[in-house]
């Protein structure tokens, strides 16, 4: 009886002390702290350009989790972890970007599965401008088409050569497949306080064609 008052004590004391100094009580054993609840996520696969070789510093998020990673030199992710069971928008969309550009989605039907590979092209646009003295903060180009959601576009940032009055950049979309498929680019100006100083008119192209040469801007 004696040994067991003696526990009961010491117990109590270990947990005014505990309360006093702010410290964490010790886990009796069998016991854990582990906060890992909820489903279990295992998602690989891969993104590609064109050609086959693996797209490098793609961005992977799982939708309505903080769960992402980025492509490493071969184009390979892994996300893994785990999700409330009830996440909010449902868990079972991957988003794909790359420099803050939309390349697609994969809708999983499991959140432990080997995701099939995306597979993107990639495209070079130049173009002239003549700013007519006006300062310049941001070029951008504007891409509409096949495999990019209606009402939605993919958007990329490009290069400004001052000296030479051009400008360039890639704007990545899903591969096509076999089938030719139409597109249109827009490229627009921006100055120092996001207004919009100025645009290209749209140029339509295909699947088939090559590296993009804009009609010159003139501000």
């Amino acid at each position: 009886m004696k040994r067991l008052e003696l526990r009961a004590a010491r117990a109590a004391w270990m947990l005014a002390a505990a309360l006093v100094t702010g410290c964490e009580m010790p886990l009796l054993a069998g016991g854990s702290n582990s906060t890992e609840t909820g489903k279990k996520v295992h998602l690989t696969g891969r993104v590609s350009a064109g050609n086959g070789q693996g797209l490098s510093g793609v961005t992977v998020s799982l939708a309505g989790t903080a769960l992402h990673d980025t492509t490493d030199a071969d184009g390979v992710y892994l996300l893994s972890g785990r999700v409330a069971r009830e996440a909010e928008p449902p868990a079972d969309t991957l988003r794909f970007a790359l420099q803050g550009q939309a390349l697609g989605l994969r809708v999983v039907t499991s959140l432990q599965e080997t995701v099939p590979s995306l597979q993107v092209v990639q495209r070079g646009f130049l173009g002239y401008l003549k700013t007519g003295g006006l300062t310049v903060v941001r070029i951008e180009g504007v891409l509409k088409g096949h495999g990019i959601p209606a009402g939605d576009s993919a958007v990329g940032t490009f290069f400004h050569n001052t000296q030479a009055g051009n400008y360039s950049g890639f704007l990545y979309f899903p591969a096509p497949g076999d089938s030719v498929r139409a597109y249109e680019v827009r490229v627009r100006v921006f100055g120092a306080n996001g207004e919009l100083l100025g645009a290209s008119p749209s140029v339509p192209f295909t699947s088939q064609a090559g590296n993009i040469l804009i009609p010159e801007i003139e501000l």
